[in-house]
């Protein structure tokens, strides 16, 4: 296993974190943990407040008003859920994984739980960590997007992303000739995520 591990500056965290509010934890009390049944409720900020909970690979569990509880997502009736830092994940069903919400909005962003963000005591960022990736994982194998936050989860390929921006043309012209790197070498998969981010804001500025 390997660890890809970048300090990043404020200065290129501004436009990655500014469409994510999943990875803004603000000083103060500690953030509520829970479930979000659907998306809408996600949207509206309607949380069910569970006792404690915890999100892992293949399973959450915690407990809900004293009984304690214990899914697989897969099986899970819930939209997504949301740990005590903030971090809101929905639930990849057909994958039974949970993923990260980087970006919300016509077309959504998610990174796998692979990436972690430890922070300072205040709250702010202090670096950004890609966790356990095997040097031949690809970056579309743990990062995710979907059009809208109810829409199917697909991997964050180029292709992918060319096919849901597809009404822009001079854009997709401009992320082909970019291209996208796969391959988990030299901490390119931190300027990927940057990048999809810009795309994704350009997108949204003409997107109807």
């Amino acid at each position: 296993m390997k660890t890809l591990k970048k300090f990043i500056a404020p200065v290129l965290l501004t436009l990655f974190l500014t469409l994510s509010s999943s990875f803004v934890k603000k000083a103060g009390p500690v953030t509520l943990a829970g479930t979000y049944a659907t998306y809408q409720d996600y949207t509206a900020k309607k949380l069910t407040e569970w006792d404690e909970i915890k999100f892992g690979h293949g399973k959450f569990k915690g407990t809900l008003k004293g009984k304690k509880i214990a899914s697989s997502y897969k099986d899970a009736s819930y939209w997504g859920g949301q740990n005590d830092e903030g971090v809101v994940y929905r639930f990849n069903k057909v994958k039974n994984i949970a993923v990260q919400v980087i970006t919300n909005a016509k077309i959504c962003f998610y990174a796998g739980m692979e990436l972690s963000v430890e922070r300072y005591d205040n709250g702010s960022v202090k670096e950004v960590n890609i966790n356990d990736v095997e040097k031949s994982t690809k970056f579309s194998e743990i990062f995710w997007l979907s059009e809208g936050g109810e829409g199917e989860m697909i991997p964050a390929s180029l292709d992918n992303l060319c096919k849901l921006m597809a009404d822009n043309t001079d854009l997709v012209a401009k992320m082909k000739a970019k291209g996208l790197e796969e391959k988990n070498k030299d901490n390119v998969w931190f300027d990927n995520l940057n990048t999809i981010s810009g795309w994704i804001k350009e997108y949204m500025k003409t997107a109807k």
